[in-house]
């Protein structure tokens, strides 16, 4: 994710010099990555060579689809998150290690391309190699995602190549409707079929109660009927004993299920039926509830490179989106026109002009006869005829 912080900050440079900055600046990159402890691979150079080799018209399409896509890293918090890291995912197989990623409700649809990305890495990088090819991956990763779908569609984790090489996910959902919608009906069956245990709590919906009602299966129960005489007829009665099939648990029930209790549905054991644990009610967990460690930002001098390079983008951003802000001009770009920003532009079709007695087919005809007079040389333009003198 650094490659994208990198673009987002250093693929906007003036538009006078667009075109040899960003060759510079990648060229920059290049060089000081080979000579460092991460160098960039082979392949990234090649792309990158063949990126600054095309027309100037080219890298520029090309550019503004790229920054087009990179408005996330306005957020002066996201560009210093993903500048640089000091932990290495490779090595989440090989040492303990924790990475918490929190995000407010409010943010999640914004920043789920980020973090689809970062999963994405995550697998990417730990799918090399399997366990029994290296003998340093002696640990397992566990993927705890809430609000799963949020993340939008992660082909990577629905897919169950990962569990050879050690990565279990647990992955929080408010309904299986909720994968269907955004990996399809197999899709979202294979997924939910990769988890060996799966903990459900009481449904709202009838369809899902409908279906959790099936998964937990049936039993026999005996179903007794009597039958006698009306009346005061004296023959005997009789009972018959017959077995009929029954839900463990109907949809109705399910529904009616109290919040503290939880199914556990998982392979190879029957359903149960369990308590959950609250965790700010058990001694055992409140001893854990530790805050997660949080790094300061980088303050001084780093902030303001940030404020520099954000007021940078966001004039970038503007010029992409085609915003225009009109507003009049200064009293002070009045009296100094060098004030006035470069690329700002005018619109005088407000501005009534006083054509002293000219109509406007004339006022066109003399403004063309000045800019082609303009445009032609001074010792080539036409003029009196002066009489040449000698003196003798």
């Amino acid at each position: 994710m650094e490659l994208e912080s990198e673009i987002a900050r250093s693929g906007n440079p003036d538009s006078s010099q667009k075109h040899h900055a960003l060759k510079a600046h990648f060229d920059k990159i290049i060089a000081n990555r080979k000579g460092g402890l991460s160098p960039l691979s082979r392949h990234c150079i090649t792309a990158l060579n063949d990126l600054l080799a095309a027309s100037e018209n080219t890298l520029n399409s090309v550019r503004k689809t790229v920054t087009a896509r990179l408005g996330l890293w306005l957020n002066p918090r996201i560009d210093a998150a993903t500048s640089s890291n000091d932990f290495d995912l490779r090595q989440l197989r090989q040492q303990p290690m924790s990475i918490y990623l929190g995000v407010t409700p409010d943010n999640l649809d914004r920043m789920a391309p980020l973090l689809n990305l970062f999963f994405q890495q995550v697998v990417d990088l730990n799918t090399r190699e399997l366990p029994e090819q290296n003998p340093k991956l002696t640990r397992k990763v566990l993927l705890l995602l809430d609000e799963f779908p949020a993340l939008g569609n992660v082909n990577v984790l629905a897919k169950s190549v990962a569990f050879r090489y050690g990565i279990r996910l647990l992955t929080v959902v408010q309904s299986p409707a909720q994968l269907r919608a955004i990996y399809g009906i197999d899709a979202a069956r294979n997924f939910m079929t990769n988890h060996a245990v799966e903990v459900v709590f009481a449904p709202k919906e009838q369809d899902v109660a409908n279906e959790l009602s099936e998964r937990i299966g049936y039993e026999t129960v005996n179903a007794r009927s009597r039958s006698g005489p009306k009346g005061l007829a004296m023959r005997a009665t009789s009972e018959t004993v017959s077995e009929h099939r029954r839900a463990l648990m109907l949809p109705q029930e399910l529904k009616l299920l109290p919040k503290s209790k939880a199914f556990i549905l998982g392979t190879g054991i029957p359903p149960i039926i369990a308590d959950k644990i609250v965790y700010y009610e058990d001694k055992a967990f409140l001893q854990r509830l530790l805050p997660a460690p949080v790094p300061e930002l980088p303050k001084g001098r780093s902030n303001a490179l940030l404020d520099a390079e954000l007021k940078k983008l966001r004039s970038e951003i503007a010029e992409l989106r085609a915003v225009f802000r009109a507003r009049p001009m200064t009293d002070d770009e009045v009296a100094d026109p060098s004030t006035i920003p470069a690329n700002a532009s005018f619109d005088f079709g407000d501005v009534d002009i006083d054509l002293e007695g000219l109509s406007e087919d004339g006022m066109k005809a003399w403004t063309l006869n000045y800019i082609d007079a303009q445009a032609i040389p001074p010792a080539r333009r036409s003029g009196p005829k002066r009489e040449k003198r000698v003196a003798v």
